[in-house]
C-alpha cells in the first residue's frame, strides 16, 4: 500500500467511525410512536423503494462507471462501496447540524426522517461525482479527506440555498451535479496536476471494463427518473418521472447519432423535473443536452490536456457541469411559466413554488452560488489534502487491496495454470486498448 499514509488513513477512519457512533447515540432518534405509520402503510413502502433505487445508483451506477481502467476495477467498485457506507451517516450528521443552525438552532434530539435520509444520499452522490477526476491518482487517505471536506461544503451550499432561501431543485441538477462538477474540476486541477497519466498503460480499458462501465450507465439510465422524483410532492413525482424519461431517451438517441460516447441527459431536466414542463420541452432539453455534452467531450479533453495540463476534467464538465447549467436555466424558465399558469398545478402551486415573484431571483442566485462556492472549495480542498498527505507514485493500480493481490499471485503461480495463463496473456496482448482510445 502507501506506507507513510497507511497508519494515518486507518487512524482517521477509526476516529470518524467512532465520531459517527457517538453522535448517533446521543443526538438521533426515531419519530414518536403516534407519528409512525404501520408497516403496511403504502407510504413507507413507497419511500423505501426510492431509497433502494438511490443505493443501486450510487453503488452499481457510479461504482461501475468509474471502474474503466483495467487495473483499477476493484478499487473503483471497492472505494465506491466504502464511500457510500461512510458518507451516508456522516452526511446525515453534517446536514442536521447545518440545518438546525440555519433554522431554530441546535436541539438536543433530532428525529431521522425520510427526507433527511434522501438528502444524505444526495450528499453521498456529490462525493462520487467529484472524485471521478481524481480517482486512481490519489491515495485512500486523500480520498477520505476529500469526502469529509466535500460533504461539509455540500451541506453548507444545500442549507444556504434550500433551507434558508427556499430554492427549488427537485432532482438536484444545480445543487448536486453542477456543484459537484465544479468542485471536482478545480480539485482535479489543484491536486493531480503533477500526475501524468495520459500515456500510462494502467489507464487503459479492456473489453471487460468497457462492459462494466456500460452496465453502470444502464443502471443510471434506468433509475434516474426515480431519483429525480424522490423528494417531489403530490403530482410532482409523476411529472418528474415522465419528464426525465423523455429527456434521457432524447439525449441517448442524439448521443449515439453523433458518436459512441454515452452520457446522462436526464441531468439537464433534473432541477425542473417536477415542474410543469411539457413533453416537448422535456424531450428538447434532452436533445440539447446530449448534443452539447457529446460535442464538448472530445474538444474539452484536447484543450484541457494540452493547454492546461488537466486530465479527466472533461468528464466532469461535459457530463455534469453542462447538463447542470442547462438544468438551472430550464428551472428558471419553468418557474416563470408557472407564475402565469398556476391552474396547471391543480391547487398544489403554493406547495411547490411558495415564494411566487421572488422565486426566480432565488433560483438565479442558487445557480451562481453553485458555481462559485464549489470552485473555490475544490481549490482549497486540493491545497489542504496536498499539504497534509503524500501523493501516489503508481496511478491506477489496485495497490490498496494488497491481500487480494497476494492471493491472486499465489494462485496464478500454481504450475497447473501456467500454460493456460500464457495463452490468456497472448490473447489479451493482441486485443489491448491504446491509451489514446480511452
Amino acid at each position: 500500500m502507501y506506507p507513510k499514509s497507511q497508519k494515518a488513513f486507518q487512524s482517521l477512519f477509526l476516529l470518524f467511525s467512532v465520531f459517527n457512533v457517538v453522535l448517533f447515540g446521543i443526538w438521533f432518534s426515531y419519530p414518536k410512536a403516534e407519528n409512525t405509520t404501520t408497516q403496511n402503510d403504502p407510504n413507507i413502502l413507497n419511500n423505501y423503494q426510492y431509497i433502494i433505487y438511490f443505493l443501486i445508483v450510487l453503488i452499481f451506477g457510479y461504482g461501475f462507471i468509474i471502474s474503466t481502467p483495467r487495473l483499477y476495477t476493484l478499487s473503483g467498485v471497492g472505494f465506491t462501496f466504502f464511500l457510500v457506507s461512510f458518507c451516508i451517516p456522516f452526511a446525515l450528521i453534517v446536514l442536521t447540524f447545518f440545518t438546525q443552525n440555519f433554522t431554530s438552532g441546535l436541539e438536543r434530539s433530532e428525529r431521522i426522517t425520510y427526507s433527511l435520509i434522501i438528502e444524505s444520499l444526495f450528499a453521498t452522490g456529490s462525493v462520487l461525482i467529484a472524485i471521478k477526476g481524481v480517482l486512481g491518482k490519489v491515495t485512500p487517505l486523500q480520498i477520505f479527506l476529500i469526502a469529509i471536506l466535500q460533504i461539509i461544503l455540500y451541506s453548507t451550499n444545500y442549507c444556504l440555498n434550500v433551507v434558508y432561501f427556499g430554492v427549488i431543485d427537485s432532482g438536484r441538477g444545480m445543487l448536486l451535479h453542477l456543484f459537484s462538477a465544479f468542485f471536482g474540476f478545480t480539485l482535479t486541477s489543484t491536486l493531480t496536476s503533477h500526475v501524468k497519466t495520459i500515456k500510462n498503460p494502467n489507464r487503459n480499458s479492456d473489453n471487460f471494463t468497457d462492459v462494466i462501465s456500460l452496465l453502470g450507465t444502464c443502471v443510471l439510465w434506468i433509475f434516474l427518473p426515480s431519483i429525480n422524483g424522490a423528494i417531489s410532492i403530490r403530482g410532482g413525482k409523476y411529472r418528474a418521472t415522465i419528464n426525465t424519461i423523455f429527456s434521457i431517451c432524447s439525449s441517448t438517441v442524439i448521443s449515439f447519432a453523433i458518436s459512441a460516447l454515452r452520457n446522462n441527459g436526464g441531468v439537464a431536466i433534473a432541477s425542473a423535473a417536477d415542474l410543469y414542463v411539457t413533453p416537448f420541452m422535456a424531450i428538447l432539453v434532452g436533445f440539447i443536452s446530449g448534443l452539447l455534452t457529446t460535442f464538448c467531450f472530445n474538444d474539452l479533453r484536447s484543450f484541457l490536456n494540452k493547454k492546461l495540463s488537466i486530465q479527466d476534467g472533461e468528464i466532469l464538465l461535459s457530463l455534469h457541469a453542462i447538463p447542470g447549467m442547462i438544468s438551472g436555466i430550464v428551472n428558471i424558465i419553468a418557474i416563470e411559466y408557472a407564475h402565469s399558469h398556476q391552474g396547471l398545478y391543480n391547487g398544489a402551486y403554493e406547495f411547490i413554488i411558495p415564494e411566487k415573484g421572488d422565486q426566480t431571483n432565488k433560483q438565479i442566485f442558487a445557480l451562481i452560488i453553485s458555481i462559485i462556492m464549489p470552485s473555490l472549495g475544490g481549490i482549497v480542498t486540493g491545497w489542504i489534502v496536498t499539504l497534509f498527505t503524500e501523493n501516489t507514485s503508481d496511478p491506477y493500480v489496485d495497490e490498496f487491496w494488497a491481500r487480494h493481490n497476494e492471493q491472486a499471485n499465489s494462485f496464478l503461480k500454481n504450475p497447473i495454470f501456467q500454460d493456460n495463463m500464457t495463452l490468456s496473456t497472448l490473447d489479451n496482448s493482441t486485443s489491448s486498448v491504446s491509451s489514446d482510445d480511452y
